[in-house]
């Protein structure tokens, strides 16, 4: 489900910058993407599953749920950041989940120091960083110049809202029958 969703998120990304999606869907998209990946690495720390999977999911689906959550937050600050401009209030809010995104990818790059991860596996989290802390730079800016609204503290952030683009499955019939699909193969 975690992959699968994965490749609407993806696509929503191409579709944005195609300029054909709104940040508040990518955001929602994110947000359901790193609930599933999440829900996957309570599964890799199963002591049963654990025996036949590798161990390298557990970190794997870790390292995507944090950054997903990461995501999230700095889409749905592009998104609260276009509803105050329609406004013309709410700025506020862009800046908290900036602060709340710069929080995570910044925690995220340590886990993946921390877990030896490849630096190419976190590179594009390391880019997302750079790309939070100057849109916050600016906005920060921009509220202390001309907004003058109180940025509300991250805590006090309402939940993203998630939509499931995917879901599971039991497998066709065919799959679950005793016969061989290659009777020849077997003597």
């Amino acid at each position: 489900l975690a992959q699968g969703q994965m490749c609407f998120y993806e696509k929503s990304i191409k579709d944005r910058k195609a300029g054909n999606m709104k940040p508040a869907i990518i955001a929602k998209l994110s947000a359901q993407t790193c609930c599933f990946y999440e829900e996957a690495n309570k599964y890799s720390m199963d002591v049963e599953l654990g025996r036949i999977i590798d161990p390298s999911w557990k970190i794997h689906t870790e390292f995507q749920y944090r950054q997903l959550d990461a995501c999230a937050e700095y889409w749905q600050a592009m998104a609260a950041k276009e509803e105050a401009v329609s406004k013309a209030s709410g700025f506020g809010e862009e800046i908290a989940r900036l602060a709340k995104a710069e929080e995570l990818l910044t925690n995220l790059i340590k886990f993946a120091k921390t877990s030896k991860l490849g630096s190419e596996v976190y590179q594009g989290s390391e880019a997302l960083l750079s790309v939070v802390r100057s849109t916050k730079e600016a906005a920060e800016k921009d509220n202390k110049s001309i907004y003058l609204e109180t940025v509300p503290a991250i805590t006090s952030l309402k939940a993203i809202d998630k939509i499931t683009m995917v879901k599971s499955s039991s497998l066709p019939e065919y799959y679950c029958t005793e016969k061989p699909l290659f009777p020849q193969a077997y003597p």
